[in-house]
């Protein structure tokens, strides 16, 4: 391989790392504010740190079994299908999002509280 080929095949591995990142982190700062503002100021802590949590159990969970897959599959393909899996996971937040904040069809009551089943928020009062 010659090196430009390396440079630009970098380039485009370069490209996808940070524009993943970029977009864990709008998803994540959209998913906190979006909670404070529903449940408050005063549990701000406890939401920034449970969602945080929920972006790194991923990471965690499916660190080994990617690392079996990218030594058994060609690399530029897992690649291709993690991050078309990222696009839909993100678009189905977005399209969450859109519904709530236009008054869609996820719920029609005015005092619709956000449910997070795997992120239990203690009671502080």
């Amino acid at each position: 391989m010659n090196a430009h080929k390396k440079r630009h095949s970098l380039l485009w591995l370069n490209t996808t790392q940070f524009l993943g990142a970029l977009n864990d982190n709008i998803l994540k700062l959209l998913i906190i504010f979006f909670l404070i503002g529903s449940q408050g100021v005063a549990k701000a802590g406890i939401i920034t740190a449970c969602v945080g949590a929920a972006f790194v159990l991923p990471f965690l969970l499916f660190s080994a079994p990617a690392g079996c897959l990218a030594d058994r599959l060609h690399k530029s393909r897992l690649i291709k299908l993690v991050k078309a899996v990222e696009v839909a996971v993100t678009l189905l937040a977005v399209v969450a999002f859109a519904l709530r904040l236009n008054g869609g069809s996820i719920s029609s009551s005015s005092s619709w509280q956000p449910t997070v089943p795997f992120l239990p928020l203690p009671n502080t009062e």
